[in-house]
């Protein structure tokens, strides 16, 4: 199934890998749908490799700055040979090392083979619009200061999880329910929000830490 991310700089739409990571899948399907990326920045821009989002722009103690799963803190890889780092484009989780996935992910300017076994891909940008946002997205780190700080930013949009049916989770949680027909299964928890989701901001800053 696919993810429609809204920004002023255009959509991202991103294929969801449900089948080959459910647990990545279900993590990121139902973080969208509980408006958990709602003004979310994209604090991490590096030119030539990847931008990088999903902590979250209110933090608390329940929910800490580098972010968190839905499943607790963190949940395990789940890295698959046939996924690569191999293209612009390709979204991936952030994590700080082995078993640490939690919000975070950055989506590909370029292959990283380097990364492949250590990070969870998960997914990959659909069709030439999304590539035009993603390439607008990246000048805003052109103009960005030595500083580090940001210059211009991609205001709040909206998030949507698409009608159709691509690879359906498999298996899925003793708990969960299906959402309509979309193909993916979410917790029963987030059913009733519906189809209209909240979805991340993105605001460019400078190197930081993956997780911070």
């Amino acid at each position: 199934m696919s993810v429609t991310l809204h920004t002023n700089k255009g959509d991202l739409k991103i294929e969801v890998f449900c089948e080959s990571v459910p647990k990545t899948a279900e993590n990121f399907l139902a973080l969208c749908a509980s408006n958990y990326y709602d003004d979310s920045p994209f604090h991490r821009l590096i030119p030539s490799f990847m931008v990088q989002t999903g902590a979250p722009a209110h933090p608390s103690p329940e929910n800490p700055k580098g972010g968190r799963s839905i499943f607790g803190p963190t949940f395990e890889d789940e890295i698959r040979g046939t996924l690569r780092h191999n293209e612009r484009g390709i979204v991936s989780m952030a994590n700080r090392g082995p078993g640490t996935n939690g919000s975070q992910f950055f989506i590909l300017l370029d292959k990283a083979p380097h990364l492949d076994g250590l990070n969870t891909v998960f997914g990959k940008l659909l069709g030439d619009d999304s590539l035009r946002t993603l390439a607008l997205i990246e000048q805003i780190e052109r103009v960005t200061s030595c500083a580090g700080r940001k210059t211009s930013s991609v205001t709040k949009g909206g998030t949507e999880l698409d009608k159709t049916k691509e690879q359906p989770i498999s298996p899925v949680p003793a708990e969960a329910e299906e959402l309509g027909n979309l193909g993916c299964r979410l917790p029963r928890r987030i059913l009733k929000l519906g189809l209209c989701l909240g979805v991340p901001s993105l605001t460019p800053w400078g190197m930081k830490n993956m997780f911070e």
